[in-house]
């Protein structure tokens, strides 16, 4: 499978942040997640403004088809990037439900490196 094109990644980007400008969101608030941002001294909404920030640069994999049968047979994807934050790299992912809100069911530091296909492209 190729990975999405900049533009594909941007259209993306797009929706997730006019949907999370508008309040539609939904934080998974996991142990890991909320460790993460305690540890980064933010709070789920500073989160939330981090996301904002992504780029189609941040993008690290995607669209991956959800595990759970339930959701993947709604088509639910998951969009997966590196933010930096301070000094670390943050392992996000997104996706945008059929009822128009994005779920963040990761945001924690990354456990392992992270390629970023588009890191050094200019678009």
């Amino acid at each position: 499978m190729s990975i999405p094109t900049p533009d594909e990644i941007t259209e993306f980007l797009k929706q997730a942040k006019l949907l999370i400008s508008r309040g539609n969101r939904q934080f998974q608030e996991r142990k890991k997640n909320m460790d993460s941002i305690g540890a980064m001294g933010l709070t789920i909404e500073q989160a939330w403004t981090e996301m904002l920030r992504l780029t189609y640069r941040d993008y690290v994999d995607g669209p991956v088809l959800d595990d759970n049968p339930r959701y993947a047979a709604m088509g639910h994807c998951w969009w997966i990037f590196g933010l930096r934050v301070e000094d670390l790299t943050v392992y996000v992912k997104l996706r945008i439900s059929a009822s128009k809100v994005v779920v963040c069911l990761s945001f924690h530091e990354a456990q392992f490196p992270i390629k970023f296909p588009y890191e050094s492209t200019l678009y």
